[in-house]
C-alpha cells in the first residue's frame, strides 16, 4: 500500500516550511492530510522534522486531532532514533490539559522501559517540564522499578538527570532517595547503580542521608569493603563531616566490633587493604582516632601473621606514619 504522503511530497513540504512560504491555513490542511500516516511519519528521517513543525505551528484544535492519532504510539516512537525527536517535540508543544493528560496516560505504562532506552529516556525527561502536578507518574515508576532501571546504563543516568532537573521538587527527590536507600546494597555493587548513590551522597544535599544509609550497609560491610565499587561508597560515608555519627558507626564496625569484617578486609590485598590505607590517611578522621585504628590494624596484621608479607609493606608504612 503506497503512502499518501510520499517522500517527494515530504521533501516539498519541508522545503516550504524551511523557507516560511506557507500559510497557517495550508499548514492545517497538510496536518490533516498527514493524520492517517502520522505514526509512520514520526519515525521517518524527513517526516519527523515535518511533524515537529506541524506541532509547533498548527492550532490547538489541529494539534489535538494529530495527538489523538499519535499518542497511543508515543512510547514506540520515542525509542526510535528519528521518532524520539518528534515525540519530544509533541510533548514540548502540548498546552491544553486534555493534550497533557493524553500524553501522560500513554507514556505512563512504559516509563521503566523508556528510561532504559538510549532514545526513550529523553522522552520521559521531556515530561518533567509538565510540572509536579503532572509528572509524578515518572517518580512513581522510578520508585516501583528502582533496581531494574538503576542497573541499566541509560536508566541510571536518566534517573540522575531527572533528579537533577530544575523541574523536580524536593519532595520528589526525597521520595526517590528513600528508594535508593532501600536498594543501597544492590546499587553499591553495580557500576550504573552506584552513580545514583553518588548522587545521593554528593549532590542531593538531603539531610540525614549518611545517617540513614550507614545502618543499611552495616550488615554487609564485610562484602562491601572488598568490592571495588562498594568500598568507595563506604569511604564516602567515612569522608564526610555533615553527619559524624554515620562515620563513627562505620569505623566502629570496620575495626572494633566484628573481627570477621577486619579479617576479611585485611585478607583482601586489592580493595580491602586499599580502603584501610585511605582511612588511615583520611583528613576527616581525627588524629587520635586514626592512631587508635592504626594500632588495631597493626594488632590484627600481627595476629594474622601478615605484617611481613610483601603486599602489606605499604600498609605497614602507613600505620607507622600515623
Amino acid at each position: 500500500q503506497s503512502r499518501k504522503v510520499d517522500i517527494s511530497r515530504l521533501r516539498d513540504i519541508r522545503k516550504r516550511l524551511d523557507t516560511g512560504h506557507i500559510s497557517t491555513k495550508e499548514l492545517e490542511v497538510i496536518a490533516i492530510e498527514c493524520v492517517d500516516e502520522l505514526v509512520e511519519l514520526c519515525s521517518d528521517y524527513i517526516g519527523n522534522t515535518v511533524i515537529q513543525r506541524l506541532f509547533e505551528r498548527c492550532s490547538e484544535m489541529t494539534k489535538s486531532i494529530m495527538l489523538e492519532a499519535v499518542a497511543p504510539f508515543l512510547a514506540s516512537i520515542g525509542v526510535h532514533k528519528n521518532g524520539t525527536w518528534a515525540a519530544q517535540k509533541i510533548i514540548d508543544t502540548s498546552r491544553l490539559p486534555a493534550q497533557i493528560s493524553l500524553i501522560c496516560g500513554h507514556i505512563k505504562p512504559y516509563v521503566p522501559a523508556l528510561l532504559l532506552d538510549q532514545f526513550g529516556n529523553y522522552v520521559v525527561q521531556c515530561c518533567l517540564g509538565l510540572g509536579p502536578n503532572r509528572n509524578q507518574f515518572i517518580f512513581d515508576a522510578i520508585v516501583d522499578s528502582c533496581w531494574e532501571i538503576a542497573q541499566g546504563r541509560f536508566g541510571a543516568r536518566a534517573v540522575r538527570a531527572t533528579l537533577e532537573s530544575p523541574h523536580v521538587t524536593k519532595r520528589q527527590q526525597k521520595y526517590v532517595a528513600a528508594s535508593l536507600v532501600q536498594h543501597a546494597l544492590l546499587l553499591a555493587t553495580n557500576a550504573n547503580g552506584a552513580l545514583l548513590l553518588i548522587w545521593l551522597l554528593d549532590t542531593s544535599g538531603i539531610p540525614g542521608r549518611y545517617r540513614v544509609l550507614a545502618p543499611r550497609l552495616l550488615p554487609h560491610l564485610s562484602k562491601l569493603c572488598t568490592h571495588k565499587l562498594a568500598s568507595l561508597t563506604v569511604l564516602k560515608l567515612i569522608n564526610q563531616r555533615q553527619e559524624p555519627e554515620a562515620r563513627v558507626l562505620i569505623l566502629d564496625a570496620l575495626f572494633f566490633s566484628n573481627s570477621s569484617i577486619n579479617n576479611n578486609m585485611l585478607h583482601d590485598q586489592v580493595h580491602g587493604v586499599s580502603l584501610v590505607q585511605k582511612i588511615l590517611s583520611s583528613s576527616y578522621i581525627e588524629l587520635r582516632e586514626r592512631q587508635r585504628i592504626a594500632e588495631r590494624v597493626k594488632y590484627i596484621l600481627c595476629k594474622l601473621k601478615l605484617q611481613h608479607v610483601q603486599g602489606y609493606k605499604r600498609l605497614m608504612e602507613e600505620i607507622n606514619m600515623v
